[in-house]
């Protein structure tokens, strides 16, 4: 499978997982992390930003 076949599938789970978190960002963009803390981002405008790796912090 291409790489964008496998990330347009994980953002397609990203979406539809009732546990993903969504979050409004101050400069209008949004982002989906899953419970596992992999995201994607959105722009403002719609566009897509990006992947997100993990965040790291207390609870790694």
């Amino acid at each position: 499978m291409g790489q964008p076949i496998k990330l347009r599938i994980f953002i397609e789970k990203s979406l539809k997982n009732p546990s993903t978190i969504k979050t409004e960002l101050s400069r209008g963009g949004i982002e989906y992390r899953l419970p596992n803390r992999q995201g994607v981002r959105y722009n403002a405008d719609g566009s897509f930003s990006g992947y997100l790796d993990p965040k790291r912090g207390n609870n790694s």
